[in-house]
C-alpha cells in the first residue's frame, strides 16, 4: 500500500511539472503577443527610462528596485549564502553582460533596461522550469542538456517565425540568439548549483574521444557555450532576414574551425600547431598594421574591405572616432531611432557613411552626397558626406590624414 501510494504522489508530481513547463513554453510564446497588443511594451520602455535625480546624477528607479532586491535576499539569507551562490550570481552577470554587449549595437539600450533581458530572464527560467521536470520524472542531466536547448530553440524560432503574419511585427534572427544564449545561462545555473550531486562525471571539458564530449555535462556546456558565443555575435551583425542564410553558413564554419582547434589542444604535437598558427596571425597583423598606418581603409573589390592590410570580407565596417574598428548591424537603411540612440551620439564633427560598391546603401540620411544637419545630441552642426566605397574610402584616408574627427561607417557589400 505505502509503495502505491510513493508511486501515485510521484505521478503526481511529476504531472504538476509536465504541466507547469507546457504552461511556461505557452507564456514564453503568448506573453510577447499580449505586452504588443495592449501597447505594454512600450510603458515597459518608459518604466526603464523613470530615473531619480540626485545631486545632478541620473539613478533608475529600475536600478534601485534591483539593488534593493538584491539586498533584501542577502540580508534575509547571509547566514545561508554560500561562496558558490556568489559565484553562481558573479557568473549570470558577466554572461548577460557580454549578450548585451554584442546585441542591439545601434538601439544603444542601457544594460539595465527591462526590455533588453527580457530574452536572458524569460528562457533562463525556462531552463530551470525544465530542470524541475527532468529532476522530477528520473531523466539524467544529459537527457536534460540536450532536450532544454533543443525545446528552447524551438520555441524561439516558432515565436520569431509567427511575428513575419503579425502587423508592425518582424522576424529577428538576434532574438533567436539571445533566447538562446537565456537557455545557456540558465543550464549553467543549474548545473553550477547541481556539480556536487554529479559524482559521476568526471570534470573534464574536452575528452580525447569525440564522442565522450556529447555524454559529459561539462563539455556539453562547453560545446554550447562557443555554439551560442558565434550564433548571438554573427546573428547580432546580420539581423534582416535576407542575411539569415549566410548568418547560419559563417556561424557554423567559424564554430567548426573554433570547437576543433579548442579539441586539437589536448594532444602535443596539435597544441603546437594550433599555437604557432595563432601566434603567427597575430605577428603578422602587428606587422601589417604597423605598415599600413596611411591607407587606413580601403576596398579592393566589392565585398571584401582591407583595413590597414588586413582583410575584412562581407560584414559591415564601423571606424570610431578613436580609430578603432567594430563590425556592426550589416543594413540599408537606417531609421531616426539608429541614427538618434546611437550614431549621432557617436559623432562630432563629420559623419562619413560608406554606401556600399555602387551605392545601394546609406539610406535614410539625405541623398546628396555632402549635406550638414543639426545634431539634437551634441546640439551643434553635424557633416554627413554619403559616398561609394572606394571614394569614401579615400575621402576618410585624406581627413584621417589631416586629423579630422570622423566616424565612418561603410555598407561592406
Amino acid at each position: 500500500m505505502k509503495k502505491e501510494n510513493r508511486k501515485i504522489k510521484l505521478k503526481s508530481r511529476v504531472n504538476f511539472a509536465r504541466v507547469n513547463l507546457l504552461l511556461y513554453q505557452f507564456l514564453l510564446v503568448a506573453t510577447p503577443f499580449l505586452l504588443v497588443r495592449n501597447y505594454l511594451q512600450q510603458a515597459i520602455g518608459r518604466l526603464s527610462q523613470w530615473s531619480l535625480s540626485l545631486s545632478g546624477l541620473r539613478i533608475p528607479y529600475v536600478m534601485l528596485a534591483l539593488i534593493l532586491f538584491f539586498v533584501i535576499i542577502a540580508i534575509y539569507n547571509w547566514r545561508r549564502i554560500k561562496l558558490r551562490a556568489f559565484l553562481i550570481f558573479a557568473g549570470v552577470i558577466t554572461l548577460m553582460g557580454i549578450g548585451q554587449s554584442f546585441t542591439d549595437y545601434y538601439f544603444n539600450h542601457d544594460f539595465y533596461e527591462l526590455q533588453h533581458n527580457w530574452h536572458y530572464f524569460a528562457y533562463g527560467i525556462f531552463a530551470w522550469v525544465s530542470w524541475l521536470y527532468h529532476k522530477e520524472k528520473g531523466n539524467s542531466i544529459i537527457r536534460y542538456l540536450w532536450t532544454t536547448v533543443l525545446m528552447g530553440q524551438l520555441i524561439s524560432v516558432f515565436d520569431e517565425t509567427a511575428q513575419i503574419f503579425i502587423s508592425g511585427r518582424v522576424f529577428d534572427i538576434c532574438d533567436i540568439g539571445k533566447d538562446l544564449w537565456g537557455v545557456l545561462v540558465g543550464m549553467i545555473v543549474i548545473v553550477a548549483a547541481e556539480s556536487e550531486k554529479l559524482s559521476e562525471y568526471k570534470f573534464r571539458l574536452i575528452h580525447k574521444k569525440p564522442e565522450d564530449n556529447f555524454k559529459n555535462p561539462y563539455s556539453i556546456l562547453l560545446i554550447l557555450l562557443i555554439y551560442s558565443f558565434f550564433f548571438l555575435s554573427i546573428s547580432s551583425i546580420l539581423t534582416e532576414t535576407r542575411y539569415i542564410v549566410n548568418g547560419l553558413y559563417w556561424t557554423w564554419g567559424i564554430f567548426l574551425i573554433v570547437i576543433t582547434s579548442v579539441y586539437l589542444l589536448q594532444f602535443k604535437i596539435s597544441r603546437w600547431l594550433v599555437i604557432s598558427i595563432i601566434a603567427g596571425l597575430i605577428i603578422t597583423a602587428g606587422i601589417t598594421i604597423k605598415k599600413n598606418d596611411q591607407n587606413v581603409i580601403i576596398q579592393k573589390r566589392p565585398g571584401l574591405l582591407e583595413w590597414r592590410g588586413i582583410p575584412l570580407p562581407y560584414f559591415d565596417l564601423m571606424i570610431k572616432r578613436n580609430g578603432t574598428v567594430q563590425l556592426v548591424d550589416k543594413k540599408i537603411y537606417f531609421n531616426k531611432k539608429d541614427k538618434i540612440n546611437r550614431i549621432y551620439g557617436m559623432t562630432d564633427d563629420i559623419l562619413l557613411i560608406g554606401s556600399g560598391s555602387i551605392g545601394q546603401g546609406g539610406k535614410g540620411f539625405y541623398d546628396g552626397n555632402t549635406h550638414f544637419v543639426y545634431n539634437p545630441v551634441t546640439r551643434k552642426p553635424l557633416q554627413i558626406l554619403v559616398y561609394p566605397n572606394r571614394q569614401a574610402c579615400r575621402i576618410y584616408n585624406q581627413l584621417s590624414s589631416d586629423g579630422k574627427d570622423i566616424l565612418f561607417i561603410i555598407h561592406n557589400n
